[in-house]
């Protein structure tokens, strides 16, 4: 029966392979710099983003130097494999497929958040395995968050996250082309409402993104970790992609759905810890950082608009502009982070790197529109920006963008 279960897991075994969905490169070349530099990857992200897919196509492009029969893959949640340690797994693969200790072997495990302890497996296969690369993809930050320094400097990590500007096109059969504004600035917009989820992009069933919203509660936060009231959860989820962009009040919240200031912060950690929402804090001192309110955004427009409706084309921009600079930041630490400014009234929405962000999602802008960017001046500010929705001109000292150009080209620091 285990036999049977491991052949059905991997039809590359039979013959001729062709990997599901539309290729993602960006993560293929990444996930193969990784496993140049460590033997181990970890993939991870928010449920249905496309981490199993991501693997599926990955192992295609190592087949022709592999060998079929050295790759292995496994869900580690099916029933036939739950039993099993990850060490006898691999066994059982290699008894299977009659192959030695000796020769290369790359073995992927997915939904590996299922399997506690996983990471002191992993560091004894790592240790003692000089051919082996393991490539882990899970949906729940367990698979980041470890229990124990097991895997510490073994190990190299990637956020799979939904579908960037050029990626979406390339779903739809479009291509990106900065020849052609009108057309991009269409698109964009389109993009703007649907977000980047891979199946609601080539489905446009709503239900789907519904369906990971409701995984994430229940399979996440309420079975991990341990809380009861899903109705709280269901309720506070929808207040908060509500008041995407807008300072969030612990306290406030908390009354709006019945529970302390606590257990509403606790309740938007874990959404947080689980992919569903981003915070971003405010500029300034580490006190200004830790003590003044945390703005939240979505890492998905798709999930906002069908939890909430659009509400305004101009919010989704900004919350589209917070995760591309968060995604552009990420590699580069502190200096990456994304954060808000505001103080005396005067409000910028994201300082990143060097620059500072402002996010007018209209046809033009005008010097009353930039006047909080035209004053604000820091130590290491070198570029003020306005994203637009076309090409326009701004005030003196300023530079402008359209959301479509930013999204298909990204910034230059």
């Amino acid at each position: 029966m285990l036999d049977a279960t491991l052949k059905l897991f991997n039809p590359w075994w039979k013959g001729e392979y062709t990997p599901p969905g539309i290729i993602r490169g960006k993560y293929l070349k990444e996930l193969e710099r990784m496993l140049r530099i460590q033997k181990i990857a970890i993939l991870y992200g928010l449920r249905r983003v496309g981490k199993t897919f991501i693997m599926k196509q990955f192992i295609s492009r190592l087949i022709p130097e592999y060998g079929p029969d050295r790759i292995y893959y496994a869900s580690i949640d099916h029933p036939q494999v739950r039993g099993l340690s990850i060490i006898d797994l691999l066994g059982e693969f290699r008894k299977l497929n009659r192959v030695g200790r000796g020769e290369k072997q790359v073995l992927f495990l997915d939904e590996v958040h299922h399997r506690e302890g996983f990471e002191w497996e992993l560091k004894a296969l790592h240790d003692t395995e000089e051919k082996l690369l393991i490539v882990i993809a899970g949906s729940s930050s367990l698979v980041v968050r470890h229990k124990s320094s097991a895997l510490t400097g073994r190990y190299m990590k990637m956020e799979i996250r939904p579908l960037d500007f050029r990626e979406y096109l390339e779903f739809i059969g479009k291509e990106y082309d900065s020849f052609e504004p009108d057309l991009m600035e269409g698109l964009m917009e389109d993009y703007l409402v649907s977000g980047g989820m891979p199946q609601y992009v080539l489905t446009r069933e709503p239900q789907v993104l519904l369906n990971i919203v409701e995984d994430v509660i229940y399979k996440d936060i309420v079975k991990e970790y341990g809380v009861r009231d899903v109705n709280k959860l269901n309720e506070l989820f929808y207040l908060l992609m509500d008041r995407v962009g807008r300072p969030l009040s612990y306290s406030r919240i908390g009354r709006l759905i019945g529970v302390g200031k606590d257990a509403a912060a606790r309740y938007i950690d874990l959404f947080r810890r689980t992919y569903l929402l981003e915070l971003c804090e405010k500029h300034g001192t580490p006190n200004e950082r830790i003590y003044s309110p945390r703005k939240v955004y979505c890492p998905d427009n798709g999930i906002r608009v069908v939890m909430t409706g659009t509400r305004g084309i101009g919010s989704l921009a900004e919350n589209l502009v917070f995760n591309i600079l968060k995604e552009q930041g990420k590699e580069e630490g502190e200096r990456g982070v994304v954060r808000y400014h505001h103080k005396d009234r005067s409000e910028v929405d994201f300082i990143s790197r060097n620059m500072a962000v402002e996010v007018k999602y209209r046809n033009s802008v005008g010097r009353e529109d930039c006047k909080n960017l035209l004053g604000f001046r820091k130590r290491g500010i070198k570029k003020r920006i306005i994203v637009t929705r076309k090409e326009t001109e701004v005030p003196g000292g300023l530079e402008s963008i359209p959301l479509w150009k930013l999204a298909g080209e990204g910034l230059q620091v």
